[in-house]
């Protein structure tokens, strides 16, 4: 009876034995494929934190660009402003010129007609004053 009670406490050793080996080696496993994952976790982490400062920089680079477009463009509507009001000031001027020209060539017109009219009479004149003598 002792001995059969050996073998079965042997039996039953071996067999807790045996499961804690099992249990033993299924922790490990488990441990091992935790910290792979922690590790691949941290890594992802890390890429992205990468990524979102990169993305970031851009994004702030992008706002400078914005902000000094925008200047640009305020600066470029003050020169525009100041431009077409030298343009209306010009038009002006041309358009005061432009009266002044056909004002003068009306004169000229005038006097022009009197002119030959002056010129025809003296030719007239002459013109009796040859045939009557």
């Amino acid at each position: 009876i002792l001995e059969d009670q050996s073998k079965i406490l042997s039996n039953k050793n071996y067999r807790e034995n045996k499961y804690a080996r099992y249990e033993e080696e299924v922790r490990k496993d488990n441990d091992k494929f935790i910290r792979d994952e922690q590790m691949k976790q941290e890594l992802l982490d890390k890429e992205q934190d990468e990524y979102l400062d990169r993305l970031s920089n851009t994004a702030d680079t992008l706002g400078n660009m914005g902000r000094v477009i925008g200047q640009e463009i305020t600066d470029h509507n003050v020169m525009l402003d100041e431009m077409s009001i030298e343009v209306d000031r010009t038009n002006s001027r041309i358009k005061n010129a432009s009266a002044k020209v056909t004002e003068l060539i009306n004169k000229l017109n005038e006097k022009t007609s009197w002119c030959i009219i002056i010129v025809l009479v003296l030719v007239l004149v002459g013109l009796t004053v040859i045939v009557f003598n």
